[in-house]
This record gives C-alpha cells, structure tokens and sequence, in this order.
C-alpha cells in the first residue's frame, strides 16, 4: 500500500458493538506485528453495515454454534486449531 493507491477493505468482525470490533481487528493485527499506527493511517471506520447491504446474512450469535465448535475440535491442541485457522 502506499499514499498513491487507494483501497477499500472489508472486514467481518464479530463483534458486539463498533468499539469491540476496532478492539479485535488491532488484537489480530499485534498478533501478525502490524501497528496500530499503521491501521490509523486508513483512517477508516469499521461496520457490516456495507456487508449486509450486499446481501450477506448477518452472523450467527457465538452461543449458536458453539456445541458445533466444541464437537469439531475435540482431540485437538490450541496449536493444531491455531494452524487450521491460520492457514
């Protein structure tokens, strides 16, 4: 990215609220040593709101799926799941 281009990004974040969600996209975004600073620069303000515009469902609450969660992950190390999820 730099100052010459301009990208739109979409983001879906479980989350319950706006604040929440800002919170979690700059928790995942220390994890994989991004700076804040570098996503203040976007200067962009997050919502689904685009995404369900579009027709996308909203997400199930958390408490829906997760038995599914728990059944699917049975055997396995947070590690193994981490790699699954971040493949």
């Amino acid at each position: 990215m730099n100052d010459e281009n301009q990208f739109d990004f979409l983001l879906l974040v479980r989350a319950a609220n706006e604040t929440a969600a800002i919170e979690r996209v700059n928790e995942n975004m220390r994890k994989f040593n991004v700076s804040e600073a570098r996503l203040s620069q976007l200067n962009e303000r997050f919502s689904n709101d685009k995404l369900l515009s579009l027709g996308m469902p909203k997400p199930p609450r958390f408490t829906d799926y997760i038995a599914r969660c728990v059944q699917t992950t049975q055997g396995m190390s947070i590690p193994q799941q981490m790699a699954v999820d971040f493949k």
